[in-house]
């Protein structure tokens, strides 16, 4: 990945950050932050800053693998909630100087509070829709990195295209997204606007139109029984998997393992931590995403 700025790279202060609850001032070189979500804590670890505190993800009880190179023992872990309710008395005992949940879906009910212990950035627009590189500029800027941030983020560009450019056969080849709902069924990923979509059309992958053709539903994400499954063949097929016993008992059916892609190297069976990844990019989460694909996207480029 891009290398880090240096700790000690912050910009002038004060410096102010517009957001949809309004504006946050940060008066100093923040020294004390707490992020509230993984793509918070993603940028922060990015810019070279190691937060006072970092609420997990609630479906984890470490760091995603790919923050857990740049942690280190100062920062306080603190378990997150099912429901996205920040826990305030552990965020409070951390005396933050700022706290950035731009990625919390409940801060429109939680900013009033959070801004009570210390000052807190809000999402651009909405938390749902904001697209990662608004979310990572408005940590950035409260931080008073916004130079190395824009760095980051073209560094970046530049590991997508070389990645494309590694794979020129992997162009025009399809790809899949899929969530198992049970042993029975599946949730495939329709949305082209998905962060996920964008990415491998950024490869130059495309949906099959067997994708394509299904009815989104609520995520842009359209229910299919094991009956449907052909609908999800593609080059590269991703399920993500919730437990392990959901994963035997799929890939076991022979509805789903007649599909050709399954077995294959074009098949990604992941854990629901590695579906987030790809799902959720970050300037930590990209690389290690394009490093999970990789070997994938070699394999049906060759074939």
């Amino acid at each position: 990945m891009p290398a880090a700025p240096d700790a000690d790279a912050g910009g002038s202060f004060p410096v102010t950050v517009a957001h949809a609850l309004g504006e946050t001032v940060v008066p100093g070189e923040p020294q004390r932050v707490v992020t509230l979500g993984p793509q918070s804590l993603d940028t922060v670890l990015a810019l070279g800053v190691q937060p006072a505190g970092a609420v997990l993800p609630f479906y984890t009880q470490e760091p995603l693998p790919w923050q857990q190179p740049h942690l280190d023992d100062a920062t306080t872990l603190i378990p997150g909630a099912p429901d996205f309710t920040p826990n305030y008395e552990a965020i409070a005992a951390l005396d933050p100087d700022l706290i950035v949940g731009p990625d919390l879906f409940t801060m429109p009910d939680a900013y009033s509070q959070l801004s009570e212990i210390a000052p807190t950035v809000a999402y651009a627009e909405n938390p749902q829709t904001d697209d990662w590189e608004t979310t990572t500029r408005l940590v950035g800027t409260a931080l008073g990195r916004t130079a190395d941030t824009d760095r980051l983020l073209a560094e970046l560009d530049t590991e997508v295209t070389a990645t494309r450019d590694a794979h020129p056969g992997a162009a025009g080849r399809t790809w899949s997204l899929s969530v198992a709902t049970g042993p029975d069924g599946l949730g495939v990923l329709v949305n082209p606007q998905d962060p996920l979509a964008v990415l491998l059309g950024e490869l130059g992958l495309r949906q099959p139109e067997g994708v394509t053709s299904l009815e989104a539903g609520p995520g842009g994400v359209a229910p299919i029984s094991l009956e449907q499954v052909r609908a999800v063949e593609a080059d590269l097929m991703i399920v993500v998997h919730p437990a392990p016993d959901v994963q035997e008992a799929l890939e076991g059916n022979p509805l789903f393992a007649g599909i050709p892609a399954v077995g294959g190297p074009g098949y990604l069976g992941v854990d629901l931590v590695t579906g987030t990844g790809l799902r959720t990019p970050s300037l930590l989460a990209l690389p290690w995403s394009l490093d999970q694909l990789d070997p994938a996207l070699a394999a049906i480029a060759e074939g």
